[in-house]
């Protein structure tokens, strides 16, 4: 559930209208059969009431391995655990390269302008650019993985949540966009990307809210926030540029009657 928010973002490769209602099919079933995950927390919980084992307390990452283990016969227990690892080793790849084609084609490409040339030349540049990206994303990666197993941060999931739902509040006013809406002004996606960032962090970080401001804080309520601020600014901006768009073409009209 922590990385599901890469599904969503997979909206943003889609490159014909008529894909969007198999996208959307394809999401809503892949989301609720991930959402039955759930219960494997909910069983681990009847099995561990206290959440210790022999007197000793679970670590929150140490739940569902403990679990696996009680149960599952060894042999399964193995294929369960190396299904885990594939499966989040699976989602990291799909995040770090979704990720570094948003940083290469909707920030590097655009920003470049005539720097980066023209047609095949372009092309092969920006390729090499992404493939720099991904390997500075690994990087990153590994150093933030290395820092949370000396100093753990609760958990290895609110840690992951954290990053993931910024990115997924970011990129939630660009998708809704691009979907609902015809001739949407640059602008008003990109402020919302930015207030987006800024209000995640923000609450997260500075602890705005009851639930961001104890020793377990929980991101989701910033990525709430962060989204709602998020469509407010969009909406905002976008009837603005709407507004002078339109009072521009009735000036021009106005204009050419005088002529």
């Amino acid at each position: 559930i922590v990385c599901q928010p890469h599904i969503v973002t997979r909206a943003l490769l889609l490159r014909d209208e008529r894909d969007v209602n198999r996208y959307l099919l394809v999401g809503i079933v892949a989301e609720s059969i991930f959402f039955a995950v759930l219960f494997v927390g909910f069983f681990a919980r009847l099995q561990f009431p206290d959440l210790s084992v022999d007197g000793h307390a679970l670590k929150m990452d140490g739940i569902v391995p403990a679990y696996v283990v009680a149960v599952f016969p060894v042999g399964m227990g193995l294929l369960v655990i190396l299904g885990l690892l594939s499966a989040g080793l699976s989602t990291l790849e799909g995040l770090i390269q979704s990720v570094s084609t948003t940083i290469t084609a909707d920030l590097i490409d655009p920003l470049a302008g005539q720097r980066l040339g023209e047609g095949e030349q372009r092309a092969k540049r920006l390729a090499t650019i992404n493939k720099i990206v991904i390997v500075a994303l690994a990087v990153v990666s590994a150093l933030w993985s290395y820092d949370q197993l000396l100093h753990p941060n609760l958990s290895v999931g609110i840690l992951a949540q954290n990053g993931v739902y910024a990115f997924f509040s970011a990129a939630f006013v660009p998708v809704l966009f691009g979907i609902f809406l015809k001739n949407t002004p640059k602008p008003a996606p990109i402020a919302a990307s930015v207030a987006a960032v800024v209000i995640h962090f923000s609450v997260y970080y500075g602890g705005l809210t009851y639930y961001t401001s104890g020793t377990v804080r929980n991101p989701a309520v910033a990525a709430a926030l962060a989204i709602v601020g998020s469509v407010v600014v969009g909406l905002a901006v976008h009837a603005l540029a709407a507004r002078n768009r339109n009072a521009a073409t009735v000036e021009s009209v106005h204009i050419k009657t005088e002529q």
